[in-house]
């Protein structure tokens, strides 16, 4: 090869060189540009805790970020999520119409520039004259912890009244009261952040409606039978009949209502019924084939294989005796040996039975109980 054709050689090589590293570098400025301009659009979601003073009537998950819904317990007790979880409102159990105020609250940051609204919404519910509070930990750039606690009222001729109280390091900061009306939003301004000039700030919108409770089942029916029954109690499984059942057919009416029960050790008997009847209340659901009843602190659940009713949502009132013995009256129709088997099995943890009864079996549960 000739002298002259070497610079020429090692001329392309340096230019194709050039050209390859070029692009590479241009290549890594885009892709760090991106990821630049990707990160600016990341916001961490905010995390919140929620609680109230309504004894359960408004709720959040106890679960910290990560876990299911089903890793967490109770309600209105609170805990920090990333995201809220939202625990409905009860309507089923009550007892007389209630006004019920729901608050979307969406979270805003209010830069120089423009605003910002978080993508977590944290969904209250309470009624009318009670509190309800949840706390915001509010991601980067605000970094900052702040609780809120709510009171709706409806004040005649103005609307909704929002008493806010606005915490920051377990000291109120701000209290102010606010006129929303219903279905229409309001802003109200938290704190500054004066370092970072971010104002934080809270979108509320109400919603008000009026819940009635349920009412009793309004049709005759010729029978009743719970197949397969499983009772839970708080939780704790205390009857399983895999087979059989128990069906109903003495009355069917409120003028002649059918009676179920069932007994657990330490509670005593509990007789329901569709329809009212003496020294009951309203305390149950029946819906589908699951019946839920609140008895003071207890939590009932009883299943049915089958569909107890054939539609709808109904109360199931409710009676009990703490005191019944199971034993009680059988006396003269068991013989010894029976009576001690029985007594072996009430005396297991948990011990329970269920039946449907008459007339006479109400007499008996009730028997020297005043209404």
């Amino acid at each position: 090869m000739s002298k002259s054709k070497r610079p020429c050689i090692l001329f392309s090589f340096v230019l194709l060189l050039g050209l390859y590293l070029s692009t590479i570098i241009g290549a890594q400025t885009t892709d760090q540009k991106a990821g630049r301009e990707q990160e600016k659009k990341k916001i961490p979601p905010v995390q919140q805790t929620v609680g109230g003073t309504m004894g359960g009537v408004v709720g959040g998950v106890v679960a910290p970020q990560g876990q299911g819904p089903g890793q967490s317990q109770g309600q209105a007790q609170g805990g920090v999520v990333g995201g809220i979880t939202k625990v409905a409102f009860d309507d089923d159990f009550l007892l007389a119409p209630r006004t019920i105020v729901t608050l979307k609250v969406e979270h805003l940051l209010v830069k120089p520039v423009e605003t910002v609204t978080l993508q977590d919404v944290t969904s209250l519910r309470t009624e009318t004259g009670l509190s309800v509070s949840y706390s915001i930990q509010w991601p980067e750039p605000a970094k900052a912890i702040v609780g809120l606690e709510i009171t709706p009222t409806i004040i005649d001729g103005r609307g909704l009244e929002l008493k806010i109280s606005v915490l920051k390091d377990g000291q109120i900061i701000k209290d102010e009261k606010v006129i929303a009306s219903n279905l229409e939003p309001v802003i109200v301004e938290l704190f500054k952040n004066e370092a970072d000039n971010i104002k934080l700030a809270e979108k509320i919108t109400p919603f008000i409606q009026t819940v009635a409770p349920l009412s009793n089942y309004p049709k005759a029916l010729d029978r009743l039978e719970i197949a397969g029954d499983v009772l839970i109690m708080n939780d704790t499984m205390v009857v399983n009949h895999a087979r059989g059942g128990m069906l109903a057919n003495e009355g069917g009416s409120e003028a002649s209502p059918f009676f179920f029960y069932f007994w657990i050790k330490g509670k005593g008997i509990y007789v329901l019924s569709l329809w009212p009847f003496p020294g009951a209340k309203p305390l149950g659901v029946i819906s589908d084939s699951i019946i839920r009843i609140r008895h003071e602190r207890d939590y009932f659940v009883w299943y049915s294989l089958k569909p107890i009713l054939p539609e709808g949502k109904w109360r199931v009132w409710v009676r009990n005796n703490p005191d019944y013995d199971p034993l009680q009256g059988m006396s003269g129709s068991i013989s010894e040996r029976d009576r001690q088997r029985i007594q072996s099995v009430l005396g297991r943890e948990n011990a329970a039975i269920t039946g449907v009864g008459g007339k006479g079996s109400l007499d008996r549960f009730f028997k020297g109980v005043k209404d």
